[in-house]
């Protein structure tokens, strides 16, 4: 249960690897960017992509493509003003950044690409990010597809002491996650099966394809010199329909 009265402050954490269990990067230092002030809101776009298959003069729809990746957005507040203070920082072991500072914050949005938009040369791309509020499962996890800086108030010397960043990215499972998420049973689609002690191979065809009558196809397809007598831990792959 959360404490009463405690601002529970949203952070980014950086990852060199997709994998579950992967440690957050030190960066300068730290292995969490908090955000100074937490954002107002946040977008979470769910969207879904079909093949345009409408013929005139019939009722055919529009057939499932692919279920598209999840994409976030949200805005930090980067503020050297002095208007925010602590803003519930000091709550959690953490000092304001531009305490003591000239309240530029270009060195604060330096920090920011490294933790998300920065090529990094180990892994031949931009690092994956997690973003996290109150939780240490992760509020989002994925790669940064856009990074917007709205610089908004400025020194009489032109440097920058107020800024918005809008932040863009779209979701990143590991591989063994995405099966897991998309158990996708769609006939359009080939699937590789374990035979196993107890399977019936038409059984398998007929929840494949809701048709048990492609067995033949399935067996030509796998040069399968009979289907009576399958070997327990045979790979059998189920192809498109054609």
């Amino acid at each position: 249960m959360l404490e009463m009265g405690k601002i529970e402050k949203l952070w980014i954490e950086s990852f060199l690897d997709n994998e579950a269990g992967a440690q957050p990067r030190n960066i300068d230092g730290k292995t969490k960017f908090y955000a100074l002030v937490n954002p107002e809101n946040f977008t979470r776009k769910y969207a879904i992509e079909y093949v345009d298959q409408n013929i005139p003069n019939t009722t055919q729809q529009a057939k499932y493509f692919r279920t598209k990746p999840e994409e976030f957005k949200l805005d930090l507040l980067i503020d050297g003003t002095g208007v925010v203070k602590d803003a519930g920082i000091i709550n959690i072991g953490i000092t304001n950044p531009f305490e003591d500072s000239d309240n530029d914050v270009t060195a604060r949005i330096e920090l920011l690409k490294k933790f998300c938009y920065n090529y990094e040369g180990e892994i031949h791309r931009p690092c994956y990010i997690k973003i996290c509020w109150g939780t240490t499962d992760g509020l989002f996890k994925g790669i940064l597809t856009s990074l917007d800086i709205d610089y908004k108030l400025f020194r009489p010397d032109g440097k920058p002491i107020r800024a918005m960043a809008h932040i863009s990215l779209i979701s990143a499972v590991n591989p063994e996650e995405a099966v897991r998420l998309e158990d996708n049973r769609s006939p359009d689609i080939t699937h590789q099966r374990i035979f196993k002690a107890g399977d019936h191979y038409t059984l398998l065809v007929n929840k494949i394809y809701n048709d048990q009558n492609y067995y033949i196809d399935v067996a030509r397809a796998n040069k399968m010199p009979g289907f009576r007598k399958i070997a327990q831990g045979a790979k059998i792959n189920f192809p498109p329909i054609k």
